[in-house]
């Protein structure tokens, strides 16, 4: 909730969930990032150069945060994602996460997940200027959280709770660039300020009011404070044919609390709160999620390694 009001300074509401974006990194005696991920395919950065495809933006933003320390160190690095794709689920924010925390416990032999949250943040701005980086607090810290990012007057919040909700996603079938989606809303804002700042103020409110009744676990409540949200998100003309048609489909169920269009929108995803049969959504792909309430974190097979090197690390988010 809160996605195009975030970057005015209101409230947004995020949440983790149990779709996991896993990488490992082991050091190389090249100059390299030897880079394999089954999404994505393969590709090897010189860092004599590092010039990276733009599907390996993150990867080299997130590397870039940690090369005077690591002395053009090369690295064999290996994604595993358990989303096929991207489908506006946190995916870069996950990589990004999860490759500041693999090469921080590299160098320091533990987590910090306020110094690795600062890290990312600044590698996804180095990306995507036009980010609030509310997924990359979700990817950090887990759980559902209340987020007001940092402004010149005023330091950022983050108030977390947990409680099993239960989530879904329909998926549209494709994704427009966040970074394209965000640039064309922010045009709309500057052309009418006053209307939109209106929007805002309603925005927020309505993510205020979620985060206060999220915690007393009544999803029914929560499911209308959705449909006020997606009907918020109408001035931002975000909605396509697909994803109007799975709210109609999903407003008729008795199972489903409520939904909203998720992220920048364009395509993507629609999230819900309730239970969905796959069938009465076809022909599109309905994901079953669950909050969870660990963000980062490493493999259990990874020790300190102050006192013993391994030779790898891994972070998940």
């Amino acid at each position: 909730m809160g996605e195009y009001a975030a970057l005015a300074g209101y409230p947004t509401i995020v949440a983790a969930v149990n779709e996991r974006f896993t990488v490992s990194v082991m050091p190389i005696d090249m100059p390299v990032l030897d880079v394999y991920s089954g999404t994505f395919g393969a590709c090897t950065i010189d860092l004599s150069t590092l010039s990276a495809p733009p599907a390996y933006q993150y990867t080299l933003s997130s590397f870039k945060q940690f090369l005077p320390k690591l002395q053009h160190q090369g690295f064999r690095i290996h994604f595993h994602s358990d989303v096929g794709i991207d489908k506006q689920l946190g995916l870069s924010a996950a990589i990004t996460v999860a490759l500041c925390s693999a090469f921080y416990h590299h160098i320091h032999g533990h987590l910090n997940l306020e110094d690795i949250c600062a890290l990312a943040c600044q590698a996804v701005l180095s990306v995507s200027i036009h980010s609030s980086c509310a997924d990359v607090i979700a990817s950090t810290y887990g759980g559902i959280l209340r987020y007001v990012m940092k402004t010149p007057d005023r330091p950022a919040s983050i108030r977390r709770i947990w409680i099993d909700l239960p989530v879904f996603a329909v998926y549209s079938g494709y994704v427009t660039s966040e970074s394209i989606v965000m640039h064309r809303g922010l045009m709309r804002e500057k052309t009418y300020p006053l209307v939109y700042q209106k929007i805002h103020e309603e925005i927020g409110e309505l993510s205020h009011t979620f985060f206060e009744e999220a915690k007393n676990d009544h999803p029914e409540v929560l499911g209308q404070l959705l449909l006020r949200g997606n009907t918020a998100l109408r001035a931002y003309e975000i909605q396509t044919k697909e994803t109007k048609e799975i709210m109609q489909r999903l407003q008729l169920l008795k199972t489903v609390y409520g939904a909203k269009i998720s992220g920048a929108g364009l395509g993507g995803c629609v999230i819900g709160l309730g239970s969905v049969n796959p069938s009465d959504l076809n022909p599109y792909d309905v994901i079953s999620l669950s909050v969870d309430d660990v963000g980062v974190r490493l493999d259990p097979r990874i020790h300190d390694t102050k006192n013993q090197n391994t030779g790898s690390c891994f972070g998940a988010v």
